[in-house]
């Protein structure tokens, strides 16, 4: 069953309603306390705590952090992912692929936000139980990656030999520590020479707060 749902598109209604079906996914697993009683840090904490020799407790203190911290990363990796994009296309209806996005977190993944997707399904799956995080890590892993194979398709069909460049530098899921050897499209020269003028607005406007000076006169300065 898992693997013909890979192997399938996301329909029209799925990619136009992405969004709620995120939220059913977290919103059905939750509830599966009725099914099962045990939460699925604690458990996995008793199991694997005798095992490398910790007190269980311990452990399972560990792996709530981790959930935390995967949160976290999910969190910064979205808005990461967020700030090269413009909002019509974060929360578009449709596929967009009049242009091609390369930069920024673009460069070590092709999707980063459905990534970003799966780590916060992780995390939260800590606060599950057992069988709710089995559900919710699946169905946002199927369902993600059958939004991608529709996205992708499209993005071949339109960009042709320039996203197949892309595909074949950047992992489509995993994300690689290391930047691509992509050169930046004149578009995304200007994105980001725009995000590090910003960077430096900012930093110059702190600085002179801190002094006590008058920002306005600094921003006249910057923009001027």
């Amino acid at each position: 069953m898992v693997v013909v749902l890979l192997s399938m598109k996301a329909t029209d209604w799925e990619f136009t309603n992405r969004a709620l079906v995120f939220g059913l996914i977290f919103a059905g697993s939750f509830p599966l306390y009725s099914l099962d009683r045990q939460n699925s840090v604690a458990a996995l904490a008793s199991w694997l705590g005798p095992r490398i020799g910790a007190d269980p407790d311990h452990t399972a203190r560990f792996l709530f952090a981790f959930a935390a911290l995967l949160l976290v990363m999910a969190a910064l990796l979205r808005t990461w992912a967020s700030a090269y994009l413009e909002a019509g296309v974060v929360y578009a209806s449709t596929v967009k692929t009049e242009d091609l996005v390369a930069d920024g977190p673009y460069r070590h993944t092709r999707n980063p936000l459905y990534l970003a997707n799966i780590l916060l399904a992780i995390g939260m799956g800590a606060l599950m139980s057992r069988i709710g995080f089995v559900v919710a890590v699946l169905l946002m892993v199927v369902f993600s990656y059958r939004l991608i194979l529709r996205e992708e398709t499209e993005l071949r069909s339109n960009q042709g030999e320039r996203y197949e460049r892309y595909a074949t530098a950047v992992p489509s899921l995993a994300f690689a520590l290391t930047k691509n050897s992509l050169r930046r499209t004149p578009a995304e020269l200007e994105r980001w020479i725009q995000s590090r003028i910003m960077v430096l607005g900012i930093r110059r406007i702190q600085r002179c707060v801190r002094d006590n000076f008058e920002p306005e006169s600094v921003l006249r300065d910057i923009w001027s």
